[in-house]
């Protein structure tokens, strides 16, 4: 049981995950069903969800926020219809969640080997961006972290990281404790969350003609605009 946004890629992520290991899926999303709202589109991620065989139920107020009330409210309506709900937090922030990016700091480590590399990371609960200061500060700091917030204010955004970031190494039962100097995050927001930036667009036009690189609006294409491109 998760939610977010209706263009929500984590929700299309846990619909699959659960599809994979013979769970059922339900998701709460922000809005109301029909046409595109100021949270963003259905769009793919929605329909891939549903594809998966999610069972999909609408907060009936378009501000994300109203997921955070109604997972708990859906929780107690599955358990008393005897199933046992397994709710998680918007995008998966949790310390536990925040594991994994953690453990994979060390396999990014060994790809980018040399110094001075700057990881650009687009950060919306924060999950992401708070496992790889994690695994960041176990390794000894090697690199750079830049963390792009294409949905709440920086300074919001920074302190959900550390917050999770010191949960996800308390997990790890590490004794390193990240500070504020560990979590650089700058304004990706543009018009809105779910809404593309023109800067976004231009980026992610340039990463599919010269790359082949295909970017979301929502988050990876606002990051990529933060750094610099010739």
């Amino acid at each position: 049981l998760t939610g977010g946004a209706a263009g929500s890629n984590f929700c299309a992520a846990t619909a699959a995950a659960a599809q994979r290991a013979g769970l059922a899926c339900e998701l709460v999303i922000a809005g109301r069903p029909g046409p595109p709202g100021p949270v963003g589109s259905p769009g793919p991620a929605l329909a891939l969800a549903r594809s998966w065989g999610a069972a999909v139920r609408w907060t009936g107020v378009p501000d994300r926020d109203s997921v955070d009330a109604a997972l708990p409210a859906a929780a107690r309506e599955l358990a008393a219809a005897g199933r046992r709900p397994y709710p998680i937090p918007r995008g998966g922030a949790t310390g536990l969640g925040a594991v994994g990016y953690a453990l994979a700091a060390a396999e990014l480590r060994a790809q980018l080997d040399g110094d001075d590399v700057t990881v650009v990371v687009p950060t919306g609960s924060g999950g992401t961006l708070a496992g790889l200061v994690a695994g960041h500060v176990l390794l000894g700091r090697p690199w750079t972290l830049l963390g792009c917030s294409a949905s709440r204010p920086p300074q919001a955004a920074q302190r959900q990281v550390l917050t999770l970031a010191r949960e996800c190494l308390r997990l790890l039962g590490a004794e390193q404790e990240p500070g504020p100097a560990d979590v650089t995050v700058v304004d990706a927001r543009g018009p809105g969350h779910g809404l593309p930036s023109p800067d976004g667009l231009v980026a992610a036009e340039q990463a599919m003609r010269t790359e082949g690189l295909m970017l979301d609006p929502v988050y990876t294409a606002k990051a990529l605009a933060q750094v610099p491109m010739s």
